[in-house]
């Protein structure tokens, strides 16, 4: 166990798809409002990069500065009666060193409600980053913990944990001490829809990250069953 975690893809060999995990598209983000908001990145976010050394979020909703993008993202997914919510902005330096990449969760979204409940996918453009990154995701559980971080100045981050993911982030454990991951792709492709209710994370590449990631829900806000739902429908999607 563990000795896998060690050993990952180059950040410049092709995204690979699992339709259990990751389908990469050839979706991409309207032309204008990608230039437009990478102006607003370079002052934004770009001097403050470094706050983190792995993947976080600046950033809850970017819908206001995609609008022809999340239409598009929207007509695409509608195709089997879903939708999108919030654009999410994720951000990150290079990882140097894979200890720099332990933040290892399962997304999280609110539900109508206000409550925490688990996100199962998201519709990810990734042409902004300097580099292409690498996903991996780890064995899935049935039951997780609920993990709220909050970082001053920054948004407060709510993911569902393992305590072997704890331990790994504490620096308890090392890579070695931890399970194997079961399928790792490069984000070497315009877009892709991607799984996020089991345990993953990203290893940026040589270069800084921008992703601009939409959630996917039902047309009622809800994300439950989502995943299955794609999977069992991607054919109406043309991928």
């Amino acid at each position: 166990m563990g000795a896998k975690n060690l050993t990952y893809p180059e950040s410049t060999s092709q995204a690979l798809r699992h339709d259990d995990y990751f389908i990469p598209l050839d979706l991409k983000l309207d032309a204008q409002e990608r230039d437009q908001f990478f102006e607003y990145y370079k002052t934004e976010f770009l001097p403050t990069i470094d706050f983190k050394k792995a993947l976080y979020s600046p950033m809850g909703n970017a819908a206001r500065h995609f609008p022809k993008t999340v239409a598009q993202t929207r007509e695409f997914l509608s195709r089997i009666g879903l939708t999108t919510r919030n654009l999410t902005v994720f951000v990150a330096p290079p990882t140097h060193d894979i200890n720099d990449a332990r933040n290892i969760h399962v997304d999280s979204v609110k539900d109508i409600n206000g409550n925490d409940i688990i996100l199962e996918a998201r519709l990810s453009y990734y042409e902004m980053a300097d580099t292409p990154g690498v996903v991996r995701w780890f064995p899935k559980e049935t039951e997780y913990m609920h993990y709220r971080e909050h970082i001053p100045g920054k948004l407060e981050s709510s993911i569902w944990t393992l305590p072997w993911i704890q331990d790994l982030k504490a620096n308890k454990v090392n890579w070695e001490d931890v399970p194997d991951w079961e399928f790792a792709t490069v984000t070497n492709a315009p877009s892709g829809i991607i799984r996020t209710n089991i345990p993953h994370h990203v290893i940026q590449g040589g270069g800084n990250r921008l992703t601009i990631s939409a959630q996917i829900v039902w047309p009622t806000g809800s994300p439950v069953g989502v995943w299955a739902h794609i999977h069992n429908n991607k054919h109406l999607l043309g991928v």
